[in-house]
């Protein structure tokens, strides 16, 4: 069992591009915003973001871990749930607080099994972090802050499923999220990553031509470099019947909604040892005619790239990578590297946009990782979306 990174989301996409589901109209907002550029806002019960709890590995086991930051905004006394983790639509546990601040959590069962007063701030960031069991009789763990709010053993945390997803819920005046991590394979409330955030880099290359590869059969590189989602009139991709593909670093100076560069050159990026991991998102689709491979790359602008085949239809989808190994995540003193291409054969692959994204904790909240922490495997790219 080693810890395994499994899937981070900051909603950098200013968009929902990143969730698993959702239900209702969930929002972006600039305000209030805790890192980056924008944080979820869910203003009613029925509005909920839904996250894939294993997207870019397969679940590594006990303990599962989470750590998501939750801006309290309540006017009620009710307790509101606004976490959960579950088996498909079953429920698993749910968290959930009140206008000033009293914590509470459900088992699998639906029965309350503990409630902690002032546990959580109003009107301010919380991170709240969970090491739980996904067993019949398990032990969960909540922290606040870096702080133990509750431990509880021998409790219901299954419905005889598949853990598979982690949910964020309104309220009826609101919650806002940002920065939220999941893994598995923990040992202990020592594998906790405190407050991490999520950092958005991108490409602004007004040219066909990539840092390496063959240039775009047709559009320019900074129409898959922008934020938010925006598909041109012109697509971006290789139309060329022969096997083609380029690859592109985030090292230009960002303009408009075009780039952002990094993490070399990034103030916000204060140390190797603080990148703990990357993540890379493909908006893809493929032209009409005889069969032909597609792929994306991944990476940095130093170290070899990945290269990841991907099954396209003729609507645009989402294709996630995610990685710890070092020889991928870029350090401090490098750009991220991705892009995508063709076998040959006559269907085109065409590209709406790519992110790439780091999972970094300052030093000020977070003490420094060590290489063991970045095992050399957890890499995964697969669809998801229309």
């Amino acid at each position: 069992m080693a810890l395994t990174l499994n899937n981070f989301v900051g909603y950098e996409t200013n968009g929902l591009e990143e969730a698993l589901g959702t239900t209702g109209s969930p929002t972006l907002t600039t305000s209030p915003l805790r890192t980056g550029d924008w944080s979820l806002e869910l203003n009613v019960a029925s509005e909920r973001y839904d996250i894939d709890a294993f997207e870019s590995v397969a679940d590594a086991g006990d303990y599962q871990m989470i750590g998501v930051a939750v801006y309290v905004d309540r006017d009620s006394g009710t307790i509101q749930r606004f976490l959960f983790a579950m088996e498909g639509t079953a429920l698993v546990w749910e968290l959930g607080v009140n206008n000033v601040g009293t914590m509470q959590l459900w088992d699998a069962e639906g029965v309350s099994i503990d409630t902690q007063s002032s546990a959580m701030t109003q009107g301010a960031w919380n991170y709240v972090e969970v090491l739980w069991q996904h067993q019949a009789s398990g032990q969960i763990i909540v922290y606040v802050d870096g702080v133990q709010k509750m431990n509880l053993t021998a409790r219901d945390l299954t419905d005889g499923g598949t853990f598979d997803t982690y949910r964020l819920q309104g309220t009826t005046t609101k919650f806002v999220f940002d920065d939220f991590y999941c893994m598995s394979g923990a040992s202990g409330v020592g594998d906790f990553l405190g407050g991490v955030e999520v950092l958005r880099y991108q490409n602004r290359t007004n040219s066909a031509t990539p840092d390496a590869g063959n240039a775009l059969g047709v559009g320019v590189w900074q129409d898959v470099g922008e934020t938010p989602l925006d598909v041109e009139a012109t697509e971006v991709g290789y139309t060329d019947g022969g096997a083609v593909e380029g690859t592109i670093y985030t090292d230009d100076t960002a303009s408009g909604n075009h780039g952002r560069h990094g993490p070399h050159g990034d103030s916000d990026i204060d140390g190797d040892a603080n990148m703990k991991g990357a993540k890379w998102l493909h908006r893809l689709k493929r032209g009409t005619g005889p069969g032909t491979a597609h792929h994306t790359t991944h990476g940095n602008d130093v170290d070899t790239l990945e290269s990841h085949s991907v099954t396209l239809t003729t609507g645009y989808a989402s294709f996630f990578a995610i990685s710890e190994a070092l020889d991928h995540v870029p350090s401090s003193a490098e750009h991220f590297a991705n892009g995508f291409g063709k076998a040959s054969g006559g269907r085109e692959i065409y590209c709406a946009e790519i992110w790439a994204f780091a999972l970094h904790y300052p030093d000020k909240t977070m003490p420094a990782l060590t290489a063991a922490k970045f095992p050399d495997q957890n890499y995964y790219v697969g669809p998801f979306g229309t």
